[in-house]
C-alpha cells in the first residue's frame, strides 16, 4: 500500500483515521453502551421502563449521569480537534482560525 502523493506518514495517516472513527462510530458505540449499561442496572425488567425526553440520564444513579455528561463533552470535542491537527498537519496553524495564545484577551 502505497501513501499520498504529500508524503504523509502512516502514524499521521493512523491518527486521522482514529479521530474520524472516534467522531463517528466510536461515539455512537459508547452512547450504546452506557445506555445499555444504564437500561440493565436499573431496577426492574427492561419491559416495564419507559424513556424520559427531558432530565437526568440515570436518576439515583448520579456515576452513570457523570458518565453521560462527560461522553457529550468528549464527543462535542473531537470535531474540534479533528480541525486542529488537520490545519496543524498542512502547517497553517490554529492562527488561522483566530487562535493565538499570544494575546488571549484578544481571541
Amino acid at each position: 500500500m502505497s501513501l499520498p502523493e504529500q508524503g504523509l506518514s502512516r502514524r499521521v495517516l493512523r491518527n486521522e483515521t482514529l479521530l474520524v472513527l472516534a467522531l463517528s462510530l466510536g461515539a455512537s458505540g459508547v452512547s450504546a453502551l452506557i445506555s445499555f449499561v444504564g437500561s440493565v442496572t436499573r431496577p426492574g425488567a427492561l419491559k416495564n421502563q419507559a424513556a424520559t425526553l427531558v432530565g437526568s440520564h440515570a436518576p439515583g444513579r448520579p456515576w452513570l449521569d457523570l458518565a453521560w455528561q462527560l461522553f457529550g463533552i468528549a464527543t462535542a470535542l473531537v470535531p474540534v480537534f479533528l480541525v486542529a491537527h488537520l490545519l496543524l498537519r498542512e502547517g497553517v496553524g490554529l492562527r488561522a482560525i483566530g487562535f493565538d495564545r499570544r494575546r488571549p484577551g484578544f481571541d
